[in-house]
């Protein structure tokens, strides 16, 4: 027992006092190595013995220069390890009982940490998702090399490897602001806690002192998209596939369809994006759609981490992407006729109107023998118009009003070539200029 526990016996002359039996322990011994951030600390660091109830140092010795210890004639009982160093943080194991005789060995296993942390540094967790609509979870990610940046200049500061419970540390640091960049192969390298891009990362202020926890910083498994571009039902091949974030239009990601028409976009973050197939002579168009969409009336997907979102031939979403081919309309603007005196109109603005709402589908500029070409039409009625400053605007054929304009249809593939002949004229054209008038 310690001293101030012992039993007190009665001794007296010419008596014999029996005390019992007095027990002895082998003394028990710690052995093990301070570190710090997993690796062997430089200098010695004091390992101190504490009574786990009282506190009390029961012994205290330096680690050799590698940072191991050993530190025997130990009595059994509960105590607790302490390591402690200049400019770093003190650290204390859990408690561990010891037994007569017996020698231990901090390991983590078996709760005992001795891994000093430099004063100034960064701690977080790294945790890594992978899911599909109907099954997903979040795991420690041990194995990650997480880097710590200035966020000013982008110089390399630090780094680490997660362990096996996904946790971190990086220091020394000096007291600036940094980023956390998070990278393990087959993952979407992250910054934390959870962003694309260094410029979307969350800036971090390490102090002089402290030690600074980002908490999680997550890890996602890339999300793909497959399906197949279309034409009328026929296989469209070389179209572009590209993937918008819904949220803010950013191009997310791209991909050519093969000669079946089949392509596969990969790497992307998950969330909810729009899907766009494009090809020059046909129109673009938006997935989830048998007729010309735009973005706003085009169908969003939520992707998932790790999940392939695939082209379902149904009623709801899918990811069916159909384009027509383009219609086309060409021909020249002429002043009006009056014999030898019509001329080309140069410079006019010709544009194209969907007859039934009005909306503009195309729009350019006649050269300077007045001719022009609209393309990227689709097929659909539509009414055309050629205007010009300082000359009466006209609707084709020679009609003066867009509800008088003569209808015409497009179909895909086809060039519409102009046949009929424009009236437009000179603002306060007199055509008495011309030609003789009749009296009055």
């Amino acid at each position: 027992s310690p001293i101030g526990e012992v039993q007190e016996f009665s001794v007296r002359a010419g008596q014999t006092t029996d005390i019992g039996p007095v027990a002895l322990y082998a003394p028990a011994t710690v052995r093990g190595a301070v570190t710090s951030l997993g690796k062997a600390i430089h200098g010695r660091a004091r390992v101190r013995v504490l009574d786990a109830d009282t506190s009390t140092v029961l012994a205290s010795v330096l680690t050799r220069p590698h940072g191991s210890f050993r530190i025997g004639g130990l009595s059994p009982g509960d105590v607790v390890l302490q390591a402690s160093r200049k400019g770093y943080r003190t650290q204390t194991s859990a408690t561990i009982t010891l037994h007569a005789g017996e020698v231990v060995e901090p390991r983590p296993s078996r709760g005992v940490v001795l891994d000093l942390l430099p004063s100034t540094s960064l701690v977080g967790t790294l945790m890594g998702f992978s899911q599909d609509p109907g099954n997903g979870w979040d795991d420690p990610l041990a194995g990650v090399r997480v880097t710590v940046v200035s966020a000013r200049t982008g110089r390399v500061l630090g780094s680490a490897i997660t362990n096996a419970l996904g946790d971190f540390a990086v220091g020394p640091l000096p007291p600036v602001r940094v980023k956390v960049r998070a990278h393990l192969a087959g993952w979407l390298t992250t910054w934390a806690p959870d962003q694309p891009s260094r410029d979307l990362a969350t800036v971090y202020r390490i102090r002089r002192g402290e030690v600074t926890d980002v908490g999680t910083v997550a890890l996602y498994k890339p999300a793909a998209i497959e399906g197949q571009v279309l034409s009328s039902m026929d296989p469209i091949g070389y179209a572009t596939v590209t993937v918008f974030d819904a949220a803010t239009h950013r191009k997310v990601g791209s991909a050519v369809s093969d000669g079946d028409g089949r392509y596969r976009v990969e790497g992307m973050w998950p969330g909810q994006v729009k899907v766009r197939a494009s090809l020059a002579h046909y129109i673009p168009n938006w997935a989830d759609s048998f007729g010309q969409r735009d973005w706003d009336t085009a169908t969003t997907f939520q992707l998932y981490p790790g999940w392939t979102l695939t082209q379902a031939w149904s009623p709801t979403a899918s990811l069916y992407l159909d384009i027509a081919r383009e219609a086309v309309i060409t021909g020249s603007v002429w002043s009006v006729p009056f014999g030898t005196a019509s001329m080309p109109v140069g410079d006019a603005t010709v544009t194209v109107f969907e007859a039934g709402t009005g909306k503009v589908l195309g729009e350019t500029m006649t050269d300077g023998m007045g001719r022009y070409t609209v393309g990227m039409l689709p097929a659909v009625g539509v009414k055309i118009r050629a205007a010009k400053d300082g000359w009466v605007t006209s609707w084709a054929i020679g009609k003066t009003s867009e509800t008088t304009a003569d209808v015409f249809t497009l179909y895909p593939g086809q060039t519409l070539s102009q046949t009929w002949d424009w009236s437009l004229a000179p603002v306060g054209f007199d055509p008495c200029d011309y030609l003789p008038c009749p009296p009055g």
